[in-house]
C-alpha cells in the first residue's frame, strides 16, 4: 500500500511536465511577461547632409531637413507564473506559444523641440519650434497629435531584449534665412522624467 501510494504522489507532481511534453507548449500568456521603460534617447539627422565646403559643418537645403529619433529601453522580467517551475519544459517546445508580453511601464507626456540657433545664425537661440515640426506616418501630424496616438510596441514570443522605436521628425516651416543651427529634443514621461538629447550642428542653407 505503501508502494502504491509513493507512486501516485510521484506520478501527481510529474504530471504537470507530462502534460508539457505530450502538450508540446502550454500556450498560457500569463507564464511570463516583460515590461519595458524608455531609457535612450538617440538623435541624428535624416540623410542629405553633406559637408559644407571648408567648415567640415554638416549642410543641408533648409527645406529638406528632419531629425530621426530613436527610443530605446531594456526589457526586465515583471512577472512569472507561479506554477512556472513546473512549465520549464514547455521553454524547449516553443512551437508557436505566446511566451511573453512586452508591455510599457510609462507613456509619453509631451516631445519639444528647441532651436539652439548658434552664432552667425539669423534666428534667436532658445525658440521652442515644436509647432514647426511634423511626423510622417500615411498622413504630416502634428507632434502633439502623433503622442496622444502613439501606439506603444508590445512584442510577443520574439524574446528580444530591448525594444526599439523610431520616428522622422520634418521640418515644415524652416527658417527663413540661412544659419548654423543644433536642435535639442526632449522626451517627457508621465512620470515625471525625461530624456533629453542634443543635435550635432548643421547648417541649414
Amino acid at each position: 500500500m505503501r508502494y502504491r501510494l509513493g507512486y501516485k504522489i510521484v506520478l501527481l507532481l510529474l504530471l504537470p511536465k507530462i502534460i508539457v511534453v505530450l502538450a508540446g507548449c502550454v500556450c498560457n500568456e500569463n507564464i511570463l511577461y516583460y515590461k519595458y521603460r524608455f531609457s535612450t534617447l538617440e538623435l541624428k539627422h535624416l540623410e542629405g547632409t553633406q559637408l559644407r565646403a571648408g567648415s567640415g559643418v554638416m549642410t543641408i537645403n533648409k527645406n529638406a531637413y528632419g531629425i530621426q529619433i530613436k527610443l530605446l529601453a531594456a526589457t526586465s522580467l515583471a512577472q512569472a507564473n507561479p506554477l512556472s517551475a513546473f512549465m520549464s519544459t514547455a521553454y524547449a517546445f516553443k512551437r508557436g506559444c505566446k511566451l511573453a508580453d512586452y508591455q510599457p511601464m510609462d507613456s509619453i507626456r509631451s516631445i519639444s523641440i528647441v532651436d539652439l540657433a548658434e552664432e552667425g545664425s539669423a534666428g534667436p537661440a532658445g525658440d521652442d519650434i515644436t509647432g514647426r515640426f511634423r511626423v510622417y506616418n500615411g498622413s504630416y501630424r502634428g507632434i502633439e497629435d502623433y503622442v496622444k496616438t502613439f501606439r506603444y510596441p508590445d512584442y510577443n514570443a520574439t524574446g528580444m531584449e530591448t525594444v526599439e522605436v523610431e520616428a522622422q521628425l520634418l521640418l515644415m516651416e524652416p527658417p527663413q534665412t540661412p544659419g548654423l543651427h543644433r536642435f535639442a529634443v526632449t522626451v517627457y514621461m508621465k512620470d515625471g522624467s525625461k530624456l533629453e538629447e542634443t543635435t550635432e550642428p548643421v547648417y541649414l542653407q
